[in-house]
């Protein structure tokens, strides 16, 4: 079994709500945010979504060794918090996360294993998205463009790649079939 499940894929395409979803029906993961210096979304939180920090406070965690597989996108900062990590581990909890292109440092920093699954969707679809989510047109315009190179280099870094364009249910139920299949070969 691996301990910890990295989702990742470009912006709009589902892994935040699929892996809400995927924590209620599966509780035996817990879920360890991304932290990023981005501003929080009206609707996310703190300690749940991501945590956010100021950049200085970000980057002094960086240099202490905190924070692993920094990231850039849209003018923020990206990383993984190690020190939650291990400590979920060593409690003997399953992990997953949304840690996008962060999951290939994840992956060469823990050495018991990380599982990286890529969801993914149409460009047309990710735009519709993140309409619906309110993001202003100049943002979601840059998103685009970055998703664009997303979809062409990204999901070949993964190791399993589910298509986003049925049901929440659909996807969560895909995304614990690729879970199972891979753990079956790899306990």
């Amino acid at each position: 079994m691996f301990p910890i499940i990295c989702v990742g894929g470009p912006t709009g395409a589902g892994k935040d709500t699929i892996v809400t979803e995927f924590l209620q029906k599966y509780p035996k993961y817990i879920r360890i945010p991304r932290t990023t210096t981005r501003a929080p979304r009206p609707h996310e939180i703190s300690g749940i979504h991501y945590y956010f920090l100021e950049e200085a406070i970000f980057d002094a965690d960086v240099k202490n060794g905190v924070i692993c597989s920094i990231d850039h996108f849209c003018g923020a900062k990206y990383g993984i918090d190690m020190h939650k990590i291990e400590k979920a581990v060593s409690n003997g909890r399953h992990i997953i996360g949304v840690f996008g292109v962060c999951a290939y440092g994840l992956r060469a920093a823990y050495a018991h294993g990380a599982l990286l699954i890529y969801i993914a969707a149409p460009l047309d679809l990710l735009e519709e998205r993140l309409a619906l989510r309110g993001d202003p047109p100049a943002e979601i315009k840059e998103r685009i463009v970055a998703a664009k190179q997303q979809l062409q280099d990204e999901p070949s870094q993964f190791d399993y790649v589910i298509e986003n364009i049925q049901s929440i249910t659909w996807a969560v139920d895909e995304l614990f079939r690729v879970i199972s299949f891979a753990t079956s070969f790899f306990p």
